[in-house]
């Protein structure tokens, strides 16, 4: 395909400079150096648009903070003290099932184990509901 594509528009491209003549049709360094630069440019668009894009331009006042309940305690403790810091509402725990662990398996998902870990900790009990994800949803 691509050497039909070069004979189709190779006398064209020698003309230009781009395309030396010799047994095979290979490129010279001035059209590799405009592909360089048709890349460099297409890659600095892509970048220089996606930014703006995936930058945080605003933000909301949070009425509520997530957090998952299979990280471990230190983390909860930090999310618990930003809960605090913070003006929040209620302190959400997710998780999905939980399947092993003789000790935590009574408690079906780790959202719960995420909610009784906060509640231990000092969370208030009215701002933590739990969110569990379904089965098989992990």
């Amino acid at each position: 395909m691509i050497v039909n594509l070069l004979r189709a528009v190779g006398p064209t491209l020698e003309n230009w400079k781009l395309l030396r003549p010799s047994a095979a049709r290979a490129l010279t360094l001035n059209a590799l150096a405009l592909v360089l630069v048709f890349c460099a440019a297409l890659i600095g668009g892509f970048i220089g648009t996606i930014y703006p894009f995936l930058a945080v331009t605003s933000s909301v006042e949070p009425t509520a903070l997530v957090v998952e309940g299979w990280i471990p305690d230190f983390a909860v403790r930090a999310g618990l003290d930003e809960f605090r810091q913070g003006n929040y509402r209620d302190l959400i725990t997710t998780g999905g099932p939980l399947e092993t662990g003789e000790l935590l398996v009574s408690y079906g998902t780790h959202a719960n184990v995420g909610r009784e870990t906060l509640e231990k900790m000092g969370a208030p009990k009215t701002a933590l509901p739990a969110v569990p994800a379904p089965q098989g949803s992990t």
